[in-house]
């Protein structure tokens, strides 16, 4: 490979990378009709410009996956894409995979029903059934959903505090609900699971790193209860983070602020990741971190040449993901879950 195909390729994991998260800022919550064109992109001439699709599932076994499907500018040319998947699952060893795409290898149709094509993945709308596919090299994850996109707005535009030029805004298409899937991953035997997810939908024009310093996702499903957390700490504030809470038992998200984060105890060899407490003063509300899982830095993706060059203008992101329990109210038994904290260092 020459180095302006390797290159091409480091800009395009950064923006998947990057985006690997959620960016949870709280606003006015509301459920819309059912989206028209729910999967089609609507792609900006920003270089900076991403966009993704991010199906969070956490199955009855406690195995956890996270599909992405990017589209993006940032790369040689405009219009690159990407599809991601991430597996962990407490006591066995992660797998993570990923494939770029330039224009012609994605494309997005109404014919015969709304359908993403990225490559040999796609995320599609047959009536009431969603499905997601994502095959690369000799893995395959099939997720098929009873339900239909709608819009639950979570946010207004939000901006970089230094430049109106810089902007995000995210969307939940489809809420906490069951799933089934088929998975097959290198090394292991086809698996059927059921379980609990969530299809979010997110624009920006920037990196994280331009709207907050830290940001917290946790995703919890135990004997019937479903509990999903996002908060970030906003750039240049000391008041806490800000986000939302959504407890499967109701029908929107309720917000929060004001919420603090503890490091107590060693979770990776590197001294710089510890097991986290995320609380709110005054409240029952709580996600203890217990198990250190997976951890992902621009430095074990690239190397050290690339990654230091992507941290100049990208930030020195390391997200870490950890199994954890959330106490959500007094008198409830505490979910478990999967926390994932992406810190700027």
């Amino acid at each position: 490979m020459n180095i302006l195909s390797q290159i091409n390729m480091t800009f395009v994991e950064i923006a998947s990378i990057c985006l690997f998260i959620c960016f949870p800022v709280f606003s006015s919550n509301k459920l819309n009709p059912a989206v028209n064109h729910p999967f089609e992109p609507n792609i900006l001439s920003s270089k900076n410009y991403s966009e993704i699709f991010t199906l969070t599932a956490v199955y009855d076994d406690q195995t956890f996956i996270q599909t992405q499907m990017i589209i993006t500018n940032i790369g040689l040319g405009d219009n690159n894409a990407a599809c991601e998947m991430l597996v962990l699952h407490p006591g066995t060893t992660s797998y993570r995979t990923s494939k770029r795409f330039q224009k012609p290898c994605w494309k997005y149709s109404e014919v015969p029903f709304p359908t993403l094509a990225i490559g040999t993945c796609l995320l599609a709308q047959q009536g009431e059934l969603t499905k997601c596919v994502v095959a690369i090299d000799s893995s395959m994850e099939e997720i098929s959903v009873d339900r239909s996109p709608k819009t639950i707005k979570l946010l207004d535009t939000i901006f970089d505090s230094s430049t109106s030029k810089k902007f995000y805004t995210n969307e939940v298409l489809i809420p906490w609900t069951k799933l089934r899937t088929t998975l097959r991953i290198p090394g292991c035997s086809k698996k059927q699971l059921t379980g609990y997810g969530m299809l979010e939908h997110s624009r920006t024009t920037g990196y994280p790193k331009d709207f907050s310093h830290s940001y917290i996702s946790f995703y919890g499903s135990q004997a019937g209860n479903q509990f999903v957390a996002n908060l970030h700490f906003p750039n240049n504030s000391e008041s806490g983070a800000v986000g939302w809470i959504w407890d499967g038992r109701d029908h929107l998200p309720t917000p929060v602020e004001g919420a603090q984060m503890l490091e107590n105890a060693p979770a990776f060899s590197s001294k710089d990741h510890c097991l986290p407490h995320i609380f709110k003063p005054h409240s029952s509300f709580s996600i203890s971190g217990r198990q250190g899982l997976f951890r992902l830095t621009f430095m074990d993706e690239l190397g050290p040449i690339l990654g230091n060059i992507v941290r100049v203008f990208a930030g020195n992101q390391v997200t870490s993901f950890f199994t954890a329990l959330a106490q959500v109210a007094p008198g409830q038994p505490p979910i478990e879950g999967i926390l994932v904290i992406t810190d700027f260092k």
